[in-house]
């Protein structure tokens, strides 16, 4: 799929963060539209300056929610990483995600798997992630609630540094 004509390729990315994943996909792919979306304000603007200063206009950093957002049919690529685990509404954003998508889509996924142990369970112990509303996912959790939510294919594993795939069909 991303080997098609790059400059008809739009991508979201879904808690876009500081924009890594973003300054990525516009290295390997750089007349892809990528529109990014974060609610941190003061991040949105300072992504917005510096892809300007490096000469990306193609990438557009907006100020928004996962959950809420959609543009329906717009997009052949949504990248969603590390974020999910944040969402206390997942399947909410994951509808937003299939809404967007145009058939034919996919959404990559890689967020914490409930096998790795990546935070404390006893009450009263610290947490170097205590934002995130879960620990993380079991692998037919995810697929159940992307199949709910308007993926009609899933393909997920539990693997570290792997993303996970569902799409629109």
């Amino acid at each position: 799929m991303v080997r098609q004509a790059h400059h008809d390729l739009r991508i979201y990315d879904a808690g876009a963060g500081f924009g890594q994943y973003s300054y990525w996909l516009s290295s390997r792919l750089p007349k892809a539209n990528i529109t990014a979306i974060d609610v941190k304000e003061e991040q949105v603007a300072d992504c917005n300056a510096f892809f300007q200063r490096i000469g990306r206009p193609q990438v557009k950093f907006e100020v928004g929610d996962v959950t809420k957002y959609t543009k329906p049919d717009s997009f052949e690529l949504v990248v969603c990483v590390d974020v999910m685990e944040h969402i206390l509404e997942d399947e909410a954003a994951l509808r937003c995600y299939s809404t967007s998508l145009k058939t034919g889509g996919m959404l990559i996924i890689s967020t914490p798997s409930d096998q790795g142990g990546s935070d404390v369970h006893e009450e009263g112990e610290g947490s170097f992630i205590e934002e995130h509303v879960r620990d993380g996912y079991n692998i037919d959790d995810i697929r159940a609630k992307c199949l709910r939510n308007g993926f009609s294919k899933v393909e997920a594993r539990y693997s570290y540094g792997a993303w996970w795939w569902c799409s629109v069909l």
